[in-house]
């Protein structure tokens, strides 16, 4: 009997200690840059698609959800056979060790690349050219609900848990 409760506060102890949690990265990078790396800009034109492309990912393990962005991106890459997406929107599930990407966008392909010349300038800001900044939005669904099941799982397992332990240690 003592080992069975054993077990099953041990089982129990795990149960509270793995919670769930759900996270949202991003990251930007920039071009080289310092004192001895001069560049000279280069202009290319996109083509950018007039119909929404859609691709997956799904990973369980120790994946972040950065990574598994970065696959369903690919994926509607691929299926479209573009460089870039533009305005990509991300729908992301998350349960206890799967996350599930979903992401759509207008395919873009590039075109013409060429050094900048003086009638260019008048699209591109010289700041744009010394920083790279990046505004992305997250918007999360369902957030609440994920917490408030973490919670009560939780609680739940600490309740079974202490029942377990009376039961052991009286």
């Amino acid at each position: 009997m003592k080992n069975t409760t054993t077990y099953l506060f041990a089982f129990t102890l795990i149960l509270i200690l793995a919670s769930c949690k759900s996270t949202s990265h991003t990251s930007v990078s920039t071009d080289v840059q310092g004192p001895t790396v001069i560049q000279k800009p280069v202009i290319a034109d996109l083509n950018v698609g007039e119909k929404r492309v859609e691709g997956t990912a799904t990973r369980k393990g120790s994946f972040t959800i950065g990574e598994v962005k970065e696959l369903a991106i690919y994926d509607a890459l691929e299926k479209s056979k573009a460089d870039v997406l533009v305005e990509p929107r991300f729908d992301i599930n998350k349960s206890f060790n799967k996350i599930e990407v979903t992401v759509s966008g207008y395919p873009a392909t590039y075109k013409n690349f060429r050094p900048m010349e003086a009638q260019d300038t008048i699209f591109v800001d010289k700041m744009q050219l010394n920083s790279a900044k990046i505004n992305q939005n997250t918007t999360r669904k369902n957030g609440r609900s994920g917490k408030i099941l973490g919670i009560a799982g939780g609680s739940l397992a600490t309740v079974i848990g202490l029942f377990f332990l009376s039961i052991w240690l009286f």
